[in-house]
């Protein structure tokens, strides 16, 4: 029976886990492929030639046991970036041991990825301007073309630290957002010459990225966004595996489902607002190109992806925009909305694609 690993920074398994849920997913599709699901804490790792404690799902006992053993050739990173030490230990293993078999490869920040997609000129059209963000006057450019705009932390996840500025009068701004732990904050009213030094105060840390914002409100005023999970598949190709709209909580900026989001249909949504069937279908196979001219362009650049959650905006015009990608996605927002073909379809394709790579036994793409 092959063993396929499963890389993560959770250390200790936990039935209020996401991931942990997912990993006891995964565990059981893979009895059901033949194949055996092994979970490595990522961090205590120090070479592939030593035996490491691996966590295996016991189904009977309805627990994870611990065992030692050698760590599998073929390994799925579900490793999230985080400042830590213990991130910093997963790094160093990846770069010492780059000659294993991963599914995926790490993606650069958000502007790298943004600066990469725009030098394509089919993507570029359906990206928002961005720059990098250095002073207010960043922000103010893009309030001269429109009336809000997104500042986030190049390398956050889950709506962390993501503000967005709107223009309310000729020299009057609001601030509003999350923190660093995706806690609403209270709105902030200030005069454009003090734009720069609240930005200042509220930033989480880090370099951020500016993003001319587009227009996502609901009539009740909640922000939304779709979320199209791109995967691979058991021939090693890319394929729309679902999509779900995500609605932000009242008084939220972002729909992020840890933030307080709900999920919905994407069909659904699109139907509320744009009405005809044809357009509606129009729109999601514009989302579904998008989505896999973006995973075609990324692949190219960073070598093997196994897959990639990308969220995207519809205007109200229709058009269709990438706001970001994720390349370590969840695929619970499936279950959320009932489409439970989507959700298991989700769980499976990981590993199918790790047993062609398995059964290659190369590290190539495909």
């Amino acid at each position: 029976m092959k063993t396929i690993g499963i890389l993560t920074l959770e250390e200790t398994p936990s039935a209020s886990s996401e991931e942990w849920t997912y990993f006891r997913r995964l565990s059981e599709a893979g009895r059901e492929l033949g194949v055996r699901v092994a979970v490595f804490a990522a961090h205590t790792l120090n070479s592939p030639d030593t035996l490491a404690v691996a966590r295996l799902y016991d189904p009977t006992a309805r627990r994870w046991l611990s065992f030692r053993m050698p760590l599998p050739t073929v390994l799925y990173d579900r490793c999230r970036f985080e400042r830590s030490s213990r991130f910093r230990a997963y790094r160093r293993f990846r770069r010492d041991y780059s000659d294993l078999i991963y599914l995926n490869r790490p993606l650069a920040n958000k502007w790298a990825i943004h600066r990469l997609l725009s030098a394509d000129a089919d993507m570029a059209r359906r990206l928002p301007p961005a720059r990098l963000y250095r002073d207010a006057r960043d922000v103010l450019t893009f309030l001269r073309a429109d009336n809000a705009v997104y500042l986030k932390p190049i390398n956050g996840t889950g709506g962390r630290g993501i503000l967005r500025v709107k223009q309310l009068a000729a020299d009057v701004c609001r601030i509003e957002g999350r923190d660093r732990r995706r806690r609403i904050l209270t709105p902030i009213q200030c005069a454009v010459a003090e734009l720069g030094f609240r930005i200042s105060r509220l930033k989480a840390g880090g370099r951020y990225l500016a993003q001319q914002a587009i227009r996502t409100e609901l009539t009740d005023g909640r922000v939304h966004d779709f979320r199209m999970l791109v995967q691979k598949n058991g021939d090693g190709r890319w394929s729309v595996t679902g999509c779900a709209a995500r609605i932000g909580a009242p008084g939220s900026v972002t729909a992020n489902l840890h933030g307080g989001g709900t999920a919905r249909p994407a069909e659904t949504v699109l139907r509320e607002r744009f009405h005809h069937s044809s357009r509606v279908s129009s729109i999601m196979d514009e989302m579904e190109n998008t989505s896999m001219i973006a995973a075609s362009l990324l692949e190219r650049r960073y070598g093997r992806l196994c897959e990639l959650g990308l969220d995207l905006a519809v205007d109200p015009s229709g058009r269709v925009w990438l706001l970001e990608v994720n390349p370590k996605p969840g695929r619970d927002i499936f279950r959320r909305i009932g489409d439970l073909h989507a959700y298991r379809t989700a769980v499976r394709r990981p590993l199918e694609y790790a047993l062609r790579l398995a059964g290659n036994g190369a590290a190539g793409d495909g």
